[in-house]
């Protein structure tokens, strides 16, 4: 019985703290900058004959997006409130074959997302970012880092919210 005690009592030991930590909580109005930016993709054809390039095709014509708002985010309920500008558009606009709707622009953007974060994540509408916290007191991160890689969509998106 003390052998089974003082294992416990040793691998108890062993655990490290943050491990029993609480996670720091993002909670009230943070002023949020949110980056995205998203890669070119282009295709070649050739010449079967002479395998030279002889044109190129747009798969994807890339994006830029850049949010800045104020975000209240509810711990309690794991929403984040988002009110703002967005300045968004496209990277490559070729005349005559582009939309309108790629040229750049800023709007105003208002939204509900969902959150839960962990000690070194933070995961917005099901998306999981790396996350860096600092400046907690209480249990209260008063500012986060935050990024993720999109391989599927060649996008890199970064944020960075500071309490308020």
């Amino acid at each position: 019985m003390k052998v089974i005690s003082l294992t416990a009592g040793i691998a108890l030991c062993l655990i490290p703290i943050a491990a029993l930590a609480a996670p720091p909580r993002l909670s009230g109005v943070y002023a949020l900058s949110l980056t995205e930016n998203c890669q070119v993709t282009l295709t070649t054809h050739t010449d079967p004959n002479t395998g030279d390039v002889n044109s190129l095709e747009t798969v994807d014509d890339g994006k830029l997006s850049e949010t800045v708002a104020s975000a209240k985010f509810n711990a309690a309920a794991g929403t984040i409130t988002l009110s703002g500008a967005q300045g968004k558009g496209s990277i490559l606009l070729v005349p005559g074959l582009s939309d309108p709707s790629e040229v750049m622009a800023q709007l105003a953007t208002s939204e509900s997302l969902s959150f839960s974060n962990t000690g070194s994540t933070l995961t917005i509408n099901g998306d999981t970012f790396t996350a860096a916290y600092g400046d907690i007191a209480a249990g209260v991160a008063h500012y986060v880092t935050f990024m993720r890689v999109d391989t599927m969509k060649g996008c890199v998106e970064h944020g960075t919210a500071v309490h308020q």
